[in-house]
């Protein structure tokens, strides 16, 4: 698993240890091509245009480093983080397992325009009415490493 943000990567694996996850500095940063070759990837980035276009730039250096299937993840209101945070480790887990079981293969011979994701720019309404920061100590218990 690939994902945008080095935290987020360290928070999902936390959630996910049996995976293998690479956290990128963010969407302008390069993928570590060695680590892709005969691997199946799965690419997750934030639903903003920086971020998808990311996501796919990656899907084709994959392509190029010769990985097995690149697939890209449908993007979240809300972050890996955030996700962790409110709900906690087990939803973050379970999340990421729906969104790899939904996840679309890369085609690259498909052009890709790069555009927002709906709603990518509108504050998450999805969750409980806690803010974040009420929830906090409850999350530090939950990832104490």
């Amino acid at each position: 698993l690939v994902i945008e943000g080095e935290l987020n990567a360290m928070i999902t694996y936390c959630a996910l240890p049996e995976l293998g996850i690479m956290g990128i500095a963010g969407s302008s940063a390069r993928l570590y091509l060695n680590a892709l070759n005969n691997k199946t990837i799965y690419l997750y980035a934030d639903g903003d245009l920086a971020g998808q276009k990311a996501k796919h730039n990656w899907a084709r250096d994959a392509y190029y480093a010769k990985a097995k299937a690149t697939y890209l993840l449908n993007p979240w209101f809300i972050d890996a983080c955030e996700v962790a945070a409110l709900y906690g480790k087990d939803a973050l887990k379970q999340r990421f397992q729906e969104a790899i079981s939904e996840a679309k293969l890369w085609d690259p011979a498909k052009p890709y325009f790069a555009r927002a994701s709906p709603g990518s720019s509108n504050p998450p309404t999805s969750f409980d009415a806690v803010s974040l920061n009420q929830k906090i100590p409850s999350f530090r218990q939950t990832f104490t490493i």
